[in-house]
């Protein structure tokens, strides 16, 4: 979850958010450091392989997005 979105109204689940202090244990902070190491390589690889969100609805859209 990123800090732009911290009222989620989710109850089911803990959500932690990068720089939070409370609820974090050391396993929890370094997966969320790794995570946020690892996150402008995953977006320049979207960009960079045309992967963006896919404009065309549905699953009919979907398979054509694989194909284009």
């Amino acid at each position: 979850m990123d800090r732009g979105y911290p009222s989620h109204g989710v109850q089911a689940m803990a959500v932690y958010i990068a720089g939070q202090k409370h609820g974090m244990i050391p396993a929890l902070r370094r997966d969320l450091r790794r995570r946020n190491a690892i996150e402008p390589a995953i977006g320049h690889m979207k960009t960079d392989g045309r992967l963006s969100r896919c404009a065309l609805k549905g699953t009919l859209g979907d398979a054509l997005q694989a194909v284009l």
